[in-house]
């Protein structure tokens, strides 16, 4: 995170995408993105109604260690998101790289202040559409605040996104849309990250708001050619 564009790519929304950690990881660094993240939320973290999807896409804590040494074999950081502190634990132990926090937790600040004392980069998102200063200045320790519409799949407002000029640098984008002109709107708006989820098919529960690889690695081609450090 050194002035370029840092592009993350989510990997963590294909139905069992667990057993090709390979090939979703060498997608991803063959888009030309800088990291792979994925989630280590248990389905019980989400609303009854939900969980029978979510356990589906439940990342195996003991292949943990094996997504970090893959990601940095092919160039790339790791990161995950948390939802509990035994989530900061096991990132921990399989040493990732960086910590990032759901919109859905904006606002659990032992979740936050966990991350923080973890001594990783920590990443955060939230609500822009209810963004207020104070949430970003109130914690300096949090290395980016992302934006982003906390809907599956979610339509942003491309002409409302000039506000996130407000928000303090570094500043960055967490993409839910069907497309990338939200990411490309970010990034002209001064965004220095962004995360869009990577998928290889259509039959992928995320499908609707991810990108394949080929229009994942010209999105970032594009995003880097524009991108201001």
């Amino acid at each position: 995170m050194d002035g370029r564009l840092f592009v993350v790519a989510e990997i963590g929304e294909s139905p069992n995408p667990f057993s090709r950690l390979e090939d979703l990881i060498g997608a991803a660094a063959a888009c030309g993105a800088d990291a792979a993240k994925i989630q280590l939320f248990r389905a019980e973290h989400f609303p009854p109604e939900e969980q029978q999807t979510k356990r589906k896409v439940e990342f195996p804590r003991d292949r943990l260690g094996d997504f970090v040494a893959l990601a940095h074999k092919t160039g790339l950081a790791a990161g995950a998101s948390v939802f509990d502190p035994f989530d900061i634990e096991d990132a921990l132990a399989a040493e990732v790289d960086f910590l990032k926090l759901a919109t859905r937790e904006e606002r659990n600040l032992e979740l936050l202040h966990g991350a923080i004392a973890s001594g990783r980069t920590v990443m955060r998102s939230f609500d822009w559409r209810a963004y207020v200063k104070s949430d970003i200045a109130d914690w300096p320790s949090v290395r980016w605040h992302l934006g982003c519409i906390p809907e599956y799949p979610a339509t942003a407002d491309l002409f409302q996104m000039y506000r996130l000029r407000d928000v303090p640098e570094p500043r960055g984008w967490s993409s839910h849309s069907p497309g990338w002109l939200d990411c490309l709107r970010a990034v002209k708006c001064g965004a220095g990250v962004i995360e869009k989820h990577l998928c290889f098919s259509l039959d992928d529960p995320g499908s609707d708001w991810s990108l394949n690889p080929r229009e994942f690695g010209h999105m970032v081609r594009k995003l880097r050619s524009i991108h201001v450090s």
